[in-house]
């Protein structure tokens, strides 16, 4: 692993860079909403928008002291949203979700919640009990991992807050 993903250190964003931000976890609360409603079709479409948001998101928007942090997460980010882009079922997509949630979280942790808080979620029976996290602008659970059928599965683990 990118020992940048390791690094808790504290990044500083202008107004600008975090509107920038905000768009992208927005478009990735959408994509988490998608799948809490288990719709493919609809997650696919989110992944579509949220891919371009990253990509909007330059280098040259961070302090040159983060620049490589974001090079490096904005790198992983579409990786994974490539493989998503490209699921043919719920279960794959949710999977590659759960890494993309751990990435983004870990870079939400780094720059604070931008906001209003947000809460770092986990189920811990996803990903084959092994447990995965996920985002969430509200306390309540609603889990993405299995939607309808276990939408309450989980817990708050952690509060982020701006």
């Amino acid at each position: 692993t990118n020992p940048i993903f390791e690094d808790t250190s504290a990044i500083t964003v202008s107004s600008q860079t975090g509107r920038g931000l905000r768009r992208v976890l927005q478009g990735y609360l959408s994509l988490k909403d998608a799948l809490v409603s288990s719709d493919l079709e609809r997650a696919v479409r989110e992944t579509v928008v949220l891919k371009s948001r990253v990509a909007k998101l330059s280098t040259d928007d961070f302090e040159p002291e983060s620049q490589d942090d974001w090079r490096a997460y904005q790198q992983r980010l579409t990786q994974l949203l490539d493989d998503m882009d490209k699921a043919s079922e719920l279960s794959s997509f949710r999977s590659d979700f759960a890494q993309l949630s751990e990435v983004w979280i870990q870079w939400m942790r780094r720059t604070g919640a931008l906001e209003t808080e947000l809460y770092v979620q986990l189920c811990p029976m996803a990903e084959h009990n092994q447990g995965a996290q996920w985002l969430s602008s509200e306390p309540e659970i609603a889990n993405p991992y299995f939607g309808d059928a276990m939408l309450r599965c989980g817990e708050v683990v952690e509060t982020l807050s701006p």
